[in-house]
């Protein structure tokens, strides 16, 4: 959502040529954007065979003048192989494009007229939103990055804390670039919805910053639990890893890596030690892939990348198994509370140990850890991408069986896929959708992308640098390095048939 209106409970509605085709659609200040598209998670479903699963975005902004006024903009986004059409012209592909009141949006462009699904978008009659500074009180620094710093932000209305990620424009100043990395976070998230991803409730576009009001978790970074915890037993780490595995089956199925997977970048819901919830966040270096194409920019914390993403020129093309490897790093981390790679066994150094797949599980740490964890592990931490098991191979691998569903950080993962249908206002009857779905017609899977800029946008907890963290239990048997911790962010072109590094 962005700024709340005054009496009116929709930013927007999508207005049918044919009620035979498509449904009206409100789009309510539940939510910020709203994905339109085939897929049953998409929040307003068109089952038509030529229509992408998710076909487009329409999301609206807040942005105040220098005057103080507000000015409520709504935008779209076509996300699709076919196109997405406004007033007849096809939208360009990763840029967003505003809407005015009247606008012709065309899911699918034929010569038929009986094909053509055509919604008539509409503002309100009366449109009037908020300022930030009349809807949150801003407290604490939370933390800071290197882009932007987290504060709490309480909304006034309801005394309900959130976080809020504040980034100074005149840090954006000529580059282009840094922005588009915003405007990718933002999408991302507005269009996800998930109990172990962070989710995004507002957004405020004001003269000198951009305040994006964001889900809050009060327990902190992962990384500082496995500090003060040292490690975590194999019933705590199960859990961990059945809302990692699960977040992560949720994105990659839609085409979405996140790159940068590491305790830093998992939060902590609540503060008890027994709160075992979390949520990621720090979608900054998250990209949406296609289907058989590949990410092409090296990015991301040595400590946790892939081999293939530190592949030599002209060699790296990687796609969602960069994660998984992330994850099998993780996963070592939590039981013993160590790295798998350091500079500190060397030699050789540890991107070579990560380039050689090069670990070991020593004694006596490893002595009392389950075969089966140690099997995940090397079902994970693979040198060939295509040999790792995905997220949904790694929820039904051995280890992972056994967990207690009682607990609240599993039982609030959906058996199956949450369907999101229109909205929450019920312009759908969802017999009718059901009906619907029986008789959806597959086409082939293809995700698609929304943004395609890299960069990082990371705040860190207690105003710690990527740098400056350290995963080391208090043993400090392998000492992890300011060097080691160092974020990689070097953009390289590769050739189209470019293939991962291989085994030495």
């Amino acid at each position: 959502m962005t700024g709340t209106p005054s009496g009116n409970t929709e930013w927007g509605t999508l207005d049918p040529f044919e009620r035979s085709k498509l449904q009206a659609a409100s789009l309510g200040y539940a939510k910020t954007g709203y994905v339109i598209g085939r897929h049953d998670e998409c929040d307003i479903v068109v089952l038509v065979p030529q229509l992408s699963k998710r076909h487009c975005i329409v999301f609206q902004e807040v942005s105040e003048t220098e005057d103080g006024n507000n000015i409520a903009t709504v935008f779209i986004e076509d996300l699709s192989s076919n196109g997405t059409f406004v007033n007849n012209k096809r939208l360009e592909k990763g840029k967003r494009r505003k809407l005015f009141h009247g606008d012709t949006i065309k899911l699918v462009q034929t010569d038929k007229q009986d094909e053509n699904y055509i919604w008539t978008f509409r503002l309100p009659k009366q449109l009037e939103t908020t300022s930030f500074d009349e809807e949150f009180t801003m407290e604490q620094h939370l933390g800071s990055g290197n882009f932007a710093t987290v504060k709490l932000a309480r909304h006034k209305a309801t005394s309900k804390p959130f976080a809020c990620k504040i980034l100074d424009k005149a840090m954006f100043a000529g580059n282009t670039k840094m922005m588009q990395n915003v405007e990718q976070e933002v999408s991302i998230l507005t269009a996800l919805n998930h109990p172990c991803i962070i989710q995004i409730k507002q957004v405020f576009n004001l003269p000198s910053t951009i305040n994006i009001v964001m889900e809050l978790a009060t327990g902190g970074e992962l990384f500082d639990r496995i500090i003060s915890k040292s490690k975590f037993s194999e019933h705590e780490t199960r859990i961990l890893m059945k809302q990692l595995f699960h977040a992560l089956d949720y994105l990659h199925s839609r085409g979405i890596v996140h790159r940068d997977l590491k305790p830093e970048n998992i939060l902590l819901v609540g503060k008890e030690e027994d709160d075992l919830r979390i949520k990621i966040s720090d979608f900054g270096l998250a990209k949406l892939v296609p289907e058989q194409r590949y990410l092409k920019t090296l990015c991301g914390t040595p400590n946790y990348v892939a081999p293939e993403v530190l592949g030599a020129k002209g060699g790296r093309a990687y796609g969602s198994a960069v994660d998984m490897w992330s994850c099998g790093v993780i996963l070592y981390i939590c039981l013993v509370g160590q790295p798998p790679f350091s500079d500190d066994l060397a030699p050789p150094s540890m991107m070579d140990q990560i380039k050689q797949c090069k670990y070991t599980f020593p004694s006596p740490w490893w002595d009392d850890v389950s075969a089966e964890a140690k099997d995940l592990i090397k079902k994970l931490i693979v040198l060939n991408p295509a040999s790792r098991l995905s997220a949904a191979e790694a929820l039904k691998h051995p280890f992972m069986q056994g967990v207690d569903v009682e607990n609240p950080a599993v039982s609030q993962l959906p058996v199956s896929p949450e369907r999101f249908v229109v909205n929450d206002t019920g312009f759908l009857n969802a017999a009718v959708v059901a009906q619907s779905l029986a008789q959806e017609v597959t086409t082939p899977k293809k995700a698609r992308r929304l943004f395609t800029a890299g960069g990082d946008v990371t705040p860190k907890q207690k105003g710690r640098e990527a740098d400056d963290l350290d995963v080391t239990p208090v043993s400090k048997r392998r000492r992890v390095g300011k060097k080691e911790l160092e974020t990689v962010n070097e953009e390289k072109e590769v050739e189209s048939d470019g293939s991962p590094s291989k085994r030495k």
